[in-house]
């Protein structure tokens, strides 16, 4: 990783880590199946000089301060190296124009039967809450969630999942997470 250009000397190093740090744990979770054109932030036509423009955005996003390298967690440094890997292949894919169109073609393929997965998830996850199987309902709506981060319906049933399966507020940060969105 190429280091950014040093701070000023009155920055907090434990601050800037924990701030930089945390700036990457949500990315993770967000960006966790994102595809090429999630992850450089662009539309799908985007034309290539845009494709760049994101690409040197992202990299500078995702370059780790020279002063907090060394009180990074390893988890955090893998999550970086994770990403810039992930923009150098959605930059060499989307520049060619044959790569580009079969992954647009894949892509609307595969996201076409996430969410048929998710509403299946999701249905199974109602299901099990009407009869209040709440393991299975957090289980199957958690997977909803994952398949399709934008169904509102399915994090608003996780959430009361959550609830009634940890009515004394013992639930987990997910709860946190579906009643935030």
């Amino acid at each position: 990783l190429t280091n950014a250009a040093p701070l000023p000397a009155a920055v907090d190093e434990k601050k800037l880590s924990a701030e930089f740090s945390r700036r990457i744990d949500d990315e993770a979770v967000r960006l966790v199946h994102a595809g090429h054109y999630q992850i450089l932030g662009i539309p799908r036509n985007a034309q290539d000089v845009e494709v760049e423009e994101a690409c040197r955005r992202r990299r500078a996003w995702f370059t780790v301060p020279r002063e907090v390298h060394a009180t990074l967690a390893p988890a955090i440094l893998e999550h970086v190296q994770e990403f810039q890997r992930r923009i150098e292949k959605a930059r060499e894919c989307l520049l060619d124009i044959e790569k580009r169109a079969q992954y647009d073609e894949t892509q609307g393929r595969e996201r076409q039967e996430s969410l048929r997965q998710a509403e299946i998830a999701f249905v199974q996850g109602k299901d099990a809450l009407e009869k209040s199987n709440y393991a299975i309902a957090e289980s199957a709506l958690r997977t909803a969630c994952d398949l399709n981060p934008q169904d509102m319906d399915a994090y608003a049933y996780l959430a009361f999942a959550l609830f009634l399966a940890h009515p004394r507020g013992q639930g987990d940060s997910r709860l946190r997470q579906s009643i935030d969105m």
